[in-house]
């Protein structure tokens, strides 16, 4: 099928993890890009993931092809640039590009772990019902904190069909209230405690 290949690098993936960190992002955040994604069924690729800009580059010379630089590149206006910057200077403390892009992987699988971990505990503690999603609240308080937060995200997603729900703070005090057992609403989604139930719906 049709494909598009962008060309992302381990540098690019090591300057998205320091741009991500500086914006607090969490596990989901700072885990590496997808080496494949699929978007309205056209699959963007991304096979330079493993390959250092410096690789490329000289790979590229060896064989006398030049590559259009953008000019923008150079400009510390631009939060990539000073990122850049930044892996450079970290590298001067031995944590190169390679050791920040190693890192984003780890925390994609660990995003995966806890994708499984989630889906488990829904099997569990939760339910649908009559279009809203019905959660068991003394086995949501039973579940890990970071768990509770990820089920109550997939749950407000679910609702919504939305690709992004509430995070952060908005999140953390959405938590709050289901663990303590309050109403809530966020993101266009209604909480509702009843019979030892966490209902949610729209």
């Amino acid at each position: 099928g049709a494909a598009v290949a962008l060309g992302h690098t381990q540098d690019d993936l090591a300057e998205t993890f320091l741009m991500r960190l500086s914006r607090k992002a969490g596990v989901d955040g700072l885990a590496a890009m997808a080496a494949r994604r699929e978007v309205a069924g056209m699959a963007f690729l991304r096979p330079l993931l493993a390959v250092s800009r410096a690789e490329l580059r000289g790979w590229l010379v060896a064989r006398g092809l030049g590559w259009a630089e953008d000019p923008s590149n150079s400009n510390p206006r631009f939060e990539r640039v000073r990122a850049r910057a930044a892996v450079a200077a970290l590298a001067d403390l031995g944590v190169g590009a390679g050791d920040l892009a190693a890192l984003a992987h780890r925390l994609a699988d660990l995003r995966a772990a806890l994708d499984a971990q989630v889906a488990e505990a829904a099997a569990r503690v939760a339910r649908l019902q009559a279009g809203d999603v019905v959660i068991d609240h003394a086995g949501f308080i039973g579940l890990p904190v970071e768990i509770r937060r990820r089920l109550l995200l997939a749950a407000v997603l679910w609702i919504n069909s939305a690709e992004y729900g509430p995070r952060g703070a908005d999140l953390e005090r959405f938590r709050a209230a289901a663990e303590a057992g309050r109403a809530a609403t966020r993101a266009g989604c209604q909480m509702t405690v009843a019979k030892a139930v966490l209902r949610l719906g729209r």
